[in-house]
């Protein structure tokens, strides 16, 4: 009898040391899952909470209430309730998705293209009688040649600038640049027939040198005009 008590009692120790490692098992199982559904619900889209009301609600309660079973032992009850949880996710899930869908965002705009620099430029040889926009008969030779290309390529529309020195006051040499200008559109048009449409005028004065006014070479090249193509 004392042998078969004792091999009882081994049995018995043996029998509840096998089940308390099962129920471990299961607690750590039942914790991991508890673990990833809380995962699954915090991974909802942000706007979940406000699209999905509701279903968000019964999920939060679900999941904090399976979270207090947990905390007493209660793993049946978990057992219970996790396949429940993770139902309620992802049906919150699909109904923040349906009453709010994302928006793809549009593509940015491109770039804009670099500015095209209109080529300019500057018409040497033109000489004009001292302090007036009377064009001296040694800039024909030149003009000849503009209102050539001008008549040869009809669609070209072109701006011409008129510059001066800092000779004289900044407003008298604006407007004698502008005379100056409007003076070489005038010669196009009457020995060219160029249409006054495709020529516009332009006085700048003494802005934007390009040499140095001090000095009498400098000056020279001050006094200028140039032609912008604006169209071709």
């Amino acid at each position: 009898m004392k042998l078969q008590k004792k091999w009882l009692l081994v049995c018995l120790g043996l029998l509840l040391f096998s089940v308390g490692c099962a129920s471990t098992a299961t607690r750590e199982a039942l914790q991991g899952d508890y673990d990833n559904a809380m995962r699954l619900f915090n991974q909802l889209p942000a706007n979940a909470k406000d699209c999905a009301p509701q279903e968000y609600a019964k999920t939060e309660a679900k999941l904090a209430h399976i979270q207090e079973e947990i905390g007493e032992g209660h793993w049946t009850y978990v057992r219970k309730y996790l396949p429940e949880a993770d139902t309620l996710v992802r049906d919150t899930k699909a109904t923040a998705k349906r009453k709010c869908p994302q928006v793809a965002k549009a593509a940015p705009p491109p770039p804009p293209p670099p500015p095209v620099e209109k080529p300019t430029f500057i018409l040497k040889g033109i000489n004009f009688d001292f302090d007036k926009a009377t064009i001296r008969p040694s800039s024909e030779p030149t003009l000849k040649e503009a209102g050539s290309v001008l008549k040869r390529f009809n669609e070209v529309e072109v701006k011409i600038e008129g510059y001066t020195d800092t000779s004289g006051p900044e407003q008298y040499n604006r407007v004698l640049s502008e005379r100056r200008a409007k003076a070489v559109k005038d010669y196009l048009i009457s020995n060219f027939g160029i249409s006054p449409d495709r020529i516009d005028t332009v006085g700048y004065g003494e802005s934007w040198p390009r040499g140095d006014n001090k000095t009498k070479e400098g000056r020279k090249q001050n006094r200028r005009i140039e032609f912008i193509i604006t169209k071709q």
